[in-house]
């Protein structure tokens, strides 16, 4: 079915073309934004690889100097110069997030672990988003991070922070491009991007953002093709009142993978290219549906109120096969199973928020008052097959299925409701700053056969004081102080009660963070230092003294250090930089050893991305980039049974930029991965579960802007 697509995807191309093609104006891309909701905006210099401002932190449009938290934003310049193609990909550009995927090549969808706490949840232009498969990367303007504790702002999640996505809106000056891409193990994409207003006075803008791919992979029997399609609009109903709605549509089918397997002594013995299931069958066939509607008034200088809905719809298909055993067995094989279940999911969101802001003697305030109610329910059929245990390091394929091991229908409802509350506050003009807030939820869950209600109430408080400006080599540069405490809860799964039969409470957060903020060369760059312990308590454990039932007694804890760079250091040179210092600790425990750090989490990390343009002279129009990612070493199981090596992997780029006619320009783009080849295991689940990293790869792309 996924063919269609590419007809479709053809006609497209053509029809932006034939509309657009005579408009040969510049393509301004993302310079002049229209008037939009204030959480939807983070600014930016052109091209630039800072941020000014984001919602991400207090749903309010605030600059990331004046915010007391952690928060990190990645323009989408970053992710595109280096070539990224998923999310995961670019988030290495972030730190304290570390990939914990379950689904080999290009991942089964965009999990990372924020400061050692694995989730799956990500944001999706301030809404929650649970879905499996990825997020289109050509769909994101840019990502944002906010670290640490987040239930005061997004409700429940856990203690390692929130990420959000941002994806690209319509502009009001008129642009199209049209991208193609090639790369090693067959990778072929093209894509478009169009924007620019539908009438003369520009209150009716528009976006559509489309593209298909497909590609193998340096694993055996492994392939991944994908088709999305975006339309976006934005009125201005009038002058104080905007409605931007979004639509996305995403078919993927993919291989499952789950890697290699380690042998018995729990050491590397198969060739990385080693595939562990059956080749012909589809795999995962995905579809997702997101409309999402936000409108927002400006009823006078002081008050704002805003409304925001989604609807998420996917569904996944599964047809494969996978592990069934966490270890090998002694005579070097895997055990496997057969995999025939569907998965679906409807969600609902709905957002109120009214955003007052006033001046009290000699203070300001931004007062943020607001309602947020979520639905969600999950369909799930399972079907499986036992199926022959395959060799470790010599497969043979084409075992037929043997006995039906399970068949098995369930459902699950969620309805969650909170209410909150916060004020930032300027104390001292453009100096010191205080941003308090509170929340209080209500979570129901439903299984089908029993429901349980938890209630939660959360709290957050931080300063910032910013220090004089001050002038050295010839530029301006700013220093800011901040310290904060935030707390977070997640209710545990339905299914663990104790004893008695009483659900467990929800698991807890609570984290102390404090930092420094530089604004640096004239405002083009940003930089913040941080030192955070982020405690997560109340973890469902099992109950040592009965068997089969569990008990509120897990701690775990992080502690760590963060840097974060990006921005402009002169016209011609960028650069984007992380690392991580993550201490994780096993308190308290009666599954995981007490001690014991999480597993797949590095203590130290980093990466470094920097971009030369040439402005003049025989090399102007070209530029190059060159960066690295360096990964510690890191246990490979939850029970530290063994370890996953250290590594250090090299990018490289060249860019090239040619006007050539009037306005309309073609880039070209050489992107190098894994340079020098570094064979690696990026993540792992299990014994039977490791995830290698890939190869060096090439990738050119050609893009026309007109």
């Amino acid at each position: 079915m996924i063919r269609v697509r590419q007809v479709v995807l053809g006609w497209v191309l053509v029809g932006s073309a034939l509309v657009f093609g005579d408009e040969a104006q510049p393509a301004k891309q993302d310079k002049e934004p229209v008037k939009r909701l204030p959480e939807v905006v983070v600014i930016g210099k052109p091209d630039s690889y800072g941020a000014e401002s984001t919602a991400a932190a207090t749903r309010t449009d605030t600059p990331v100097a004046e915010i007391p938290f952690s928060v990190q934003v990645v323009p989408g310049s970053v992710f595109s110069d280096q070539g990224a193609r998923s999310l995961e990909e670019a988030m290495e550009n972030l730190s304290g997030a570390s990939p914990y995927h379950y689904g080999g090549f290009l991942g089964t969808s965009d999990n990372m672990a924020r400061r050692g706490f694995a989730t799956n949840s990500n944001y999706y232009n301030g809404f929650l988003m649970e879905a499996l498969g990825n997020i289109n990367l050509q769909m994101v303007e840019q990502i944002e991070y906010l670290k640490g504790p987040s239930s005061t702002m997004y409700g429940m999640g856990d203690p390692g922070g929130v990420i959000n996505v941002r994806t690209k809106s319509p502009q009001a000056e008129a642009a199209s491009s049209i991208q193609a891409r090639f790369g090693s193990w067959d990778y072929r994409e093209v894509s478009i991007d169009s924007t620019g207003p539908l009438n003369a006075d520009k209150t009716v803008l528009y976006r559509l953002l489309a593209g298909h791919s497909t590609s193998d992979s340096f694993r055996d029997y492994v392939e991944d093709e994908r088709f999305w399609i975006a339309p976006s609009l934005t009125l201005s109903l009038s002058d104080a009142t905007t409605l931007q709605v979004n639509y996305s549509y995403t078919e993927q089918v993919r291989t499952i993978d789950e890697g290699v397997s380690f042998g018995v002594d729990r050491e590397p013995v198969a060739d990385i290219e080693t595939f562990l299931g059956e080749p012909g069958y589809p795999g995962q066939s995905f579809q997702h549906h997101l409309l999402d509607a936000t409108l927002t008034h400006e009823l006078n200088e002081h008050l704002t109120l805003r409304s925001g809905i989604l609807y998420s719809h996917w569904n996944t298909q599964v047809k494969g096969v996978r592990r069934s055993k966490a270890e090998p067995n002694a005579d070097g094989t895997v055990t496997r199973l057969f995999d025939w279940s569907d998965h679906k999911q409807r969600a609902l969101q709905w957002y109120n928020d009214a955003i007052f802001a006033f001046d009290l003697g000699p203070t300001s305030h931004r007062v943020l008052l607001g309602l947020d109610l979520r639905w969600r329910k999950n369909y799930t059929h399972i079907l499986r097959y036992s199926i022959a245990n395959e060799s470790i390091t010599d497969p043979v394929y084409g075992d037929p299925l043997l006995a039906q091991t399970a068949d098995s229908n369930s459902t699950a409802e969620q309805n969650w409701g909170g209410v909150y509350l916060q004020d930032e506050m300027e104390l001292v003009h453009d100096r010191l700053f205080l941003t308090v807030g509170g929340r209080a939820d209500r979570v129901e869950v439903d299984n089908g056969s029993k429901s349980v209600i938890r209630r939660a109430v959360t709290s957050r408080a931080g300063a910032l004081y910013r220090f004089a400006p001050f002038v050295l080599a010839d530029s301006r540069h700013r220093i800011g102080v901040f310290a904060n405490t935030s707390e977070s809860f997640t209710p545990t799964s339905i299914g663990n009660t104790d004893v008695d039969g009483n659900q467990l409470d929800p698991e807890t957060g609570k984290q102390y963070e404090a930092g420094v903020k530089f604004d640096l060369f004239d405002e083009r760059a940003f930089a913040t230092v941080t030192v955070y312990q982020d405690t997560r308590d109340d973890v469902a454990m099992s109950d040592p003294d009965n068997s089969g039932y569990y008990i509120n007694a897990g701690t775990l804890r992080s502690r760590g250090v963060e840097f974060d760079f990006g921005g402009s250091i002169t016209q011609s040179l960028s650069l984007s930089a992380n690392y991580t210092y993550c201490d994780t600790e096993v308190i308290r425990s009666s599954s995981l050893p007490e001690g014991s750090r999480f597993h797949n989490i590095p203590l130290h990390s980093g990466s470094v991305w920097a971009k030369y343009m040439f402005r003049e002279g025989a090399f102007r129009d070209f530029g190059f980039g060159v960066g690295m990612h360096a990964v510690g070493a890191r246990t490979g199981d939850n029970a530290g049974n063994f370890l996953l090596d250290s590594y250090v992997t090299w990018q490289a780029a060249i860019f090239y930029r040619r006007e050539v006619y009037r306005g309309q320009w073609l880039e070209a783009q050489l992107n190098v991965k894994n340079l020098f080849d570094e064979e690696y295991y990026e993540t792992s689940t299990a014994t039977t579960r490791v995830y290698p990293g890939t190869p060096r790869s090439l990738e050119f792309s050609l893009t026309y802007h007109f």
